[in-house]
């Protein structure tokens, strides 16, 4: 390999490993919390920055535009799981996904992380963001969500 072309591998490569490195830090530096607790306080649940905030944990994996990561995490653009049924959307958030053949990561349950008001937040946001135009999902969605549960 020339060193051209480990020069262009490598300012290709650097964006998506200090992403990832940045999603990690924040992963590892929230410890879950009881199941409801709230992971920001600080904020009123109905604060604008709430969904901002917690998508911060998201965007190692699904990027700072919800692009996702070709082979290792989905995104989040004109995704049929996020525009879809609120009530399924909740659910994956709450309880994870599995690494599967198509994505080569899997997706940390949240259940025990965020409130139902930071969960809505972060939906919210995805729902509404890069394009994507669906209606905002509300606490007592997740709430519900929750208590469906197995």
């Amino acid at each position: 390999m020339s060193s051209d072309s480990l020069w262009r591998w490598t300012l290709r490569a650097l964006p998506l490993a200090i992403a990832v490195g940045f999603g990690l830090t924040l992963w590892v530096g929230l410890a879950p919390a009881a199941p409801g607790a709230r992971a920001f306080p600080d904020l009123a649940p109905d604060h604008p920055e709430l969904g901002r905030r917690a998508y911060a944990h998201c965007l190692g994996c699904h990027g700072v535009a919800g692009q996702g990561i070709p082979g290792y995490s989905p995104s989040l653009t004109d995704s049929a799981v996020v525009l879809g049924s609120p009530a399924s959307l909740a659910r994956l958030l709450l309880n994870g996904a599995p690494q599967s053949p198509r994505w080569n990561q899997h997706m940390p349950a949240f259940k025990d992380r965020f409130s139902n008001a930071e969960l809505a937040a972060l939906l919210s946001l995805v729902r509404s963001s890069w394009g994507n135009a669906a209606p905002a999902i509300t606490a007592a969605e997740i709430a519900a969500a929750r208590r469906s549960q197995p």
